[in-house]
């Protein structure tokens, strides 16, 4: 049901390791994949999948004594810890310099927990409607999230072994978050148990974009071998919303042919959002970190 919120080597590899970390220190970023191709002009394909240990949850009230508390998707809810993540993403450099790109992964996840450890209460942040989950209740949830970045990018420097790029753009998030079971909808206190369809107003689903800067960076150890990755990070508070983000992936590429590499990398990634609304205010975080193989086709 209900509530949503306010709320990514040669010569030698040791070397290799040390002067990246170098450029790690003074840019505060590592580069990608998409830099693979930075020196020339195209399209490029990213296919890939992640497998993400995930970590989410809300703010929410204790019913019994009217404090706000964290409520842990993983740990109280049951929803899978560790899952398969698909990713995908476009790029197209106009030139050795310039270039856009956009990408989007998605983690869809059910879980039914049928004795709840901590009871909450929620407001329904479009009706304005107060759910109450007594402790011991049978609950179903789902969360489900796609998020879309996408942006301008600047090779601002390209040296014999070395490419820095700035990044500019917006992440966009869609989450969903529905609780389906014994609920109890409050009016002046009085709570009673209903039925909650899994398509009333009951579900909220919101889009939290948020810009961000960045850096993004490819250490050549050969023709075939680099190291790559990139880090954005952003904070913005407007009008009735707040939010911070930050995004960071690292990995090592292998040059296949002219045409296609592969990646084995690492990612990490967190969001949270605050919203304060008249009828309610929600506040909201998801982040997620690890291993990611991907195969990028560039044309």
């Amino acid at each position: 049901m209900k509530t949503t919120y306010g709320v990514s080597k040669g010569r030698n590899v040791t070397d290799a390791l040390l002067r990246l970390g170098a450029v790690l220190l003074s840019t505060v970023s590592l580069g990608s994949a998409q830099l693979a191709h930075a020196e020339q002009q195209g399209f490029s394909v990213t296919l890939g999948g992640f497998y993400a240990n995930s970590d989410s949850g809300i703010v929410v009230q204790n019913p019994d004594l009217g404090k706000d508390f964290t409520l842990d998707f993983e740990n109280d809810l049951a929803l899978v810890e560790k899952e398969l993540l698909p990713t995908l993403e476009l790029a197209y450099w106009f030139n050795e310099n310039h270039g856009v790109y956009l990408d989007w992964k998605r983690l869809d996840r059910e879980a039914r927990n049928r004795s709840i450890s901590k009871p909450y209460e929620y407001t329904e942040v479009n009706s304005g409607q107060t759910y109450l989950v007594q402790a011991g209740a049978d609950i179903s949830t789902i969360f489900n999230v796609d998020i879309l970045r996408l942006g301008y990018r600047y090779n601002f420097y390209s040296g014999e072994d070395v490419d820095l790029t700035l990044l500019a753009g917006l992440h966009i998030m869609w989450l969903k978050l529905q609780f389906v079971g014994e609920i109890g909808a409050c009016v002046d206190d009085q709570c009673q148990v209903v039925d909650v369809n899994p398509k009333s107003n009951a579900l909220t689903e919101v889009t939290a974009p948020l810009p961000d800067l960045g850096l993004q960076g490819r250490y050549r150890i050969n023709d075939r071998w680099s190291l790559s990755g990139w880090a954005q990070y952003f904070y913005v508070s407007l009008g009735d919303t707040k939010g911070q983000l930050f995004d960071f992936s690292a990995g090592v590429n292998y040059r296949l042919n002219d045409s296609l590499d592969v990646e084995l990398g690492y990612k990490y990634y967190k969001i949270d959002v605050e919203v304060e609304k008249d009828l309610a205010d929600f506040d909201i975080y998801y982040g997620f970190k690890g291993p990611a193989l991907s195969l990028t086709y560039q044309f």
